[in-house]
């Protein structure tokens, strides 16, 4: 997509909910601003069919009244990708992302006003990574789900954040400190070992 070009086509519409989806076999965001305002719907996807790409720095804007909630979803059947050094922030309340196929977020910062999501069918990776929210949301939450497995490696988030959940068969993390105050949930299939849960340094298959 390129952030500057005018089309006369419009999102289809879902629902009565004021909903829009955009769709296509592989869609590829650059580096811009994106308003979204233009196109009228406070609950917006963008989905692909088989790839989903970003790269450079993103900025989707919403141009509306704080009393409305606004959502943005990436969707992907196949996978997403990410370029090094990529930052996506919405301006809007809540962003999420989510795949069939494992989701790699790797060198990348993620901003949302309220919510960020992260979910896939197969595993969420995420190393050298920033999710960072406004501190003036409902929520102010982050949320990782994935089916098989969540795995993080230097992952940062600011102190703003109240709410973080991660929820997989198998919950590894290193190099992360969980923000001063915040609701923290980790849920894996198997839960403590000898009773103690987060089970730091060790492994149940």
């Amino acid at each position: 997509f390129d952030p500057t070009s005018q089309s006369s086509s419009s999102p289809t519409t879902l629902s009565n909910d004021n909903e829009g989806v955009l769709g296509g076999r592989n869609l590829a965001f650059g580096s811009g601003s994106y308003d979204l305002s233009t196109l009228s719907y406070d609950r917006l996807l963008f989905v692909a069919r088989e790839k989903l790409s970003f790269t450079g720095d993103l900025v989707f804007s919403v141009g509306q009244s704080s009393n409305v909630e606004t959502e943005l979803l990436l969707l992907s059947a196949g996978g997403i990708s990410f370029a090094p050094q990529t930052s996506i922030a919405y301006q809007g309340n809540s962003l999420g992302l989510g795949s069939f196929d494992a989701v790699e977020v790797v060198d990348v910062d993620l901003y949302a006003v309220d919510e960020i999501s992260i979910r896939s069918l197969d595993r969420v990776v995420l190393n050298n990574v920033s999710l960072k929210t406004s501190g003036n949301g409902v929520h102010d939450a982050i949320e990782l789900l994935a089916h098989q497995e969540i795995a993080v490696d230097n992952l940062i988030f600011n102190e703003n954040i109240k709410r973080i959940a991660m929820e997989a068969q198998t919950v590894n993390l290193s190099n992360l400190n969980f923000p001063n105050g915040s609701e923290v949930k980790l849920n894996s299939a198997y839960g403590a070992i000898d009773g103690k849960y987060p089970n730091f340094n060790n492994i149940m298959w």
